[in-house]
């Protein structure tokens, strides 16, 4: 095959339709062709050297320069795109590729060529709409009005796992969560009368059997009978929406419960202020009627027996009556669940009881260190099983009772602190064998002690005025705490939590309101007779 030699392979270079140019091993252009020339519209010796440059637009100047530089150093081929000024000024993009070649056995340059490419990159550009469908993160569909996705993009298998033909092959709403296919039904029918529709929830089923929330928005167009879609994927919306309801509705119950707490509270608070009330009257009323009672069985009146056996009677009534109140007053301790629970062995709450319900015994069985368990029987009837922890002592008298035995012979000093005149009255009454003297004031009581009056026993109430029984007992314990061993407290709310802290760190008796004559001359005779064997030697300090 015959050569060409020079002037044809010039000419051929000449007239071929792309720019070629050739570079020296510095990079610069000794060489372009006429149709880069025609292209520019400037003149060989404009295009030559690095004035080639000036063409290249400014804002590709610098990667371009650097593209050249970097593979002439190494020698080694190179592809580039830039814009290229055109003979009317207009930028076009061009492709250039350039290749070392060799002269006379060693490194001589580079030759190239340049096509322009700006129309292939225009229709690129404007296929762009295609690959953001097909990119776009939202599932957006084409569906007919027949009810069938007609094109989808990529996103519905990312997210529902479906392919696209299988997605198409059946009518949409059956991918449809079963409650949520009237709803898209209704949605359907604005689109197709309104033309758009937007925004529209909805659950779709994924291939795993699980269902993803989608919001969506579209639009129809009547004449083609289509409709152009998005749905956006809101599971994790619709997740963290479900988990902050779950959140209020707790909220919202444990708000309830405080509150009820709060009621309860305030219930038991109520309860241990009437509590507090009823105890002061109910204690000389119950004291005196004792009283009276003991009277009337004394063998002195045996004169009038007929007369009294009808009094004794309606005394017996009237204890009864008080009795009552006082397990009413029992009652609202318990309600007010602040008393320090106190075991003891007692005789079986039949046909009496507060009516409270079930949770309350489990409360206080278990409270007890006991257990509760309950067997049914259908058509046989309940049975509920208690087990409390053994008791460890005999069991202890009821408060109020007769008297078993007769007031001591031997008087002491009792000094009665209480603020209720009639209380003092009735325990002047009951330790009417005694030395009693009565103050209605605790500041009074101090006086008279610190005026060398000397007294066996000290019966203090725990709440008064001007100064508590609480604050007596520590004036006492500070100025004269030879005396404090001697006091006992009578007190109508020894179950508030005050007083119930008070009790904790004093080891004295206390005597709870209302009290029985027996209660409180078997405490005194106790107290008196320790301190008299105590001076007499008998019992050593």
């Amino acid at each position: 095959m015959a050569r060409l030699d020079a002037e044809q392979y010039r000419a051929l270079v000449e007239h071929i339709p792309t720019m070629v140019w050739r570079a020296a091993v510095d990079t610069e252009r000794e060489y372009v062709n006429a149709n880069w020339t025609s292209f520019t519209g400037r003149s060989l010796e404009q295009e030559l050297g690095r004035g080639w440059l000036e063409g290249v637009h400014p804002d590709d100047l610098e990667s371009c320069s650097a593209c050249y530089v970097e593979h002439f150093a190494r020698r080694q081929p190179f592809e580039t795109e830039f814009r290229l000024r055109r003979y009317d000024g207009v930028y076009r993009y061009v492709y250039d590729r350039g290749v070392p070649y060799e002269a006379n056995g060693s490194f001589g340059g580079f030759i190239g060529c340049c096509a322009d490419i700006d129309e292939r990159r225009a229709r690129e550009v404007s296929s762009g709409e295609t690959d953001f469908f097909g990119m776009s993160l939202d599932n957006l569909c084409v569906a007919g009005f027949d009810g069938y996705l007609k094109h989808v993009n990529l996103s519905w298998t990312r997210t529902l796992g479906w392919t696209p033909q299988e997605l198409m092959s059946r009518p949409s709403l059956d991918f449809v969560h079963p409650d949520d296919r009237a709803a898209t039904l209704a949605g359907r029918e604005r689109l197709h009368a309104e033309a758009w529709l937007g925004p529209l929830v909805n659950r779709y089923l994924c291939k795993d059997g699980s269902y993803r929330w989608f919001e969506w928005r579209s639009v129809g167009h009547r004449e083609r009978g289509l409709v152009y879609a998005a749905a956006r994927d809101v599971t994790e919306q619709k997740l963290a929406e479900a988990s902050l309801a779950e959140a209020q509705e707790l909220q919202e119950k444990l708000q309830a419960q405080l509150i009820f707490a709060d009621r309860l509270a305030s219930v038991g608070t109520l309860a241990a202020g009437v509590a507090h009330e009823l105890n002061n009257p109910l204690a000389y009323v119950t004291a005196n009627i004792a009283l009276i009672i003991e009277e009337l069985a004394s063998p002195r009146a045996k004169i009038l027996s007929g007369q009294l056996s009808e009094l004794e009677e309606m005394a017996r009534q009237a204890l009864t009556g008080a009795e009552r109140i006082r397990k009413i007053v029992l009652g609202l301790k318990t309600f007010s669940r602040t008393e320090e629970e106190r075991r003891t062995a007692i005789d079986l709450p039949i046909g009496i009881g507060t009516g409270l319900g079930l949770s309350i015994c489990h409360n206080i069985v278990f409270g007890m260190g006991g257990e509760i368990a309950l067997a049914s029987v259908e058509g046989r009837g309940t049975t509920v099983r208690v087990v409390l922890p053994a008791a460890r002592s005999l069991p202890v008298g009821a408060v109020i009772c007769l008297p078993g035995s007769q007031p001591p012979t031997a008087g002491a000093a009792v000094l009665v602190v209480d603020d209720e005149p009639a209380i003092g009255t009735v325990l002047r009454r009951i330790l009417r064998d005694h030395e009693v003297t009565v103050v209605t004031r605790a500041k009074h009581a101090l006086e008279l002690i610190s005026q060398g009056k000397h007294f066996d026993v000290i019966v203090s109430d725990l709440m008064m005025p001007d100064m508590s029984g609480m604050g007596f007992y520590d004036e006492l314990r500070k100025s004269f705490p030879e005396v404090v061993a001697r006091v006992v407290f009578i007190s109508g709310d020894a179950f508030t939590p005050t007083a119930k802290a008070f009790f904790d760190r004093v080891p004295n008796e206390v005597i709870a309101k209302p009290f029985g004559p027996h209660r409180v001359r078997q405490t005194v005779e106790r107290l008196s007779e320790t301190r008299k064997a105590f001076y007499d030697g008998t019992l050593q300090k």
